[in-house]
């Protein structure tokens, strides 16, 4: 079977359009925001919440093909199929963890603003933000998943598995901080929080331009 290189793009391509869907509205929420600073942020930015909404489905839905794309130049060419099927679960986990946050932030948050319950804000903005920030654990999973089952074979550089090995250690310690801080920097919407993603994150879109450029094999 041909591993088609567009079909690696996927992965880039999706995450991409997930993370331009996820701070198109703003900075994310952050603990220590007031009840009425969440209000004022959630009607100020409904329509980049909306609109966002479709190019994160259409990023998912990219992402679920490189899973895919994945699964299959794992299990080709490593001969473990058991971590192909983890990296794609992680992965699939993560992405809707991180989706259904968002849906929570366009429409459920923002329903909940317009009734003026101020507990029923809180709750909801913090779902949303405990949802997406769990589903690192999920793309962990599938950078850890991938590196141990490349790390016998030439797929991946060394230096790319230990790369992603540190990535996936620093994308979940960095969910550490944000649910025991109520404010500062290790809060929801904190650095640690945004920062810590980014190395994962950028691991994820280097092993889909690596596929993407490898000659298609048999």
């Amino acid at each position: 079977m041909t591993t088609k290189p567009w079909h690696s793009w996927s992965g880039a391509i999706g995450l991409a359009l997930v993370f331009v869907a996820l701070f198109l509205p703003g900075p994310p929420p952050k603990t220590d925001a007031t009840a009425a600073a969440l209000v004022a942020n959630l009607v100020k930015h409904r329509t980049a919440l909306v609109d966002g909404i479709p190019i994160a489905a259409v990023g998912v839905m990219a992402l679920l093909l490189f899973f895919g794309v994945l699964a299959e130049t794992l299990a080709r060419h490593t001969g473990a199929p058991a971590f192909a099927h983890a990296a794609v679960i992680g992965g699939v986990v993560g992405t809707l963890l991180i989706f259904v946050g968002m849906v929570l932030f366009s429409g459920t948050a923002f329903r909940a603003a317009g009734m003026g319950d101020q507990a029923l804000i809180r709750a909801t903005v913090d779902t949303g933000n405990m949802l997406i920030e769990t589903g690192k654990y999920g793309f962990a999973v599938l950078i850890a998943a991938t590196c141990v089952s490349v790390s016998r074979t030439e797929l991946l550089s060394r230096r790319m598995v230990l790369a992603g090995a540190v990535a996936a250690v620093i994308l979940v310690l960095s969910t550490i901080p944000p649910f025991l801080a109520d404010s500062g920097v290790g809060q929801f919407g904190g650095g640690i929080d945004v920062l810590g993603g980014i190395p994962g994150f950028a691991w994820i879109i280097g092993l889909s331009v690596q596929l993407a450029v490898r000659p298609a094999c048999s």
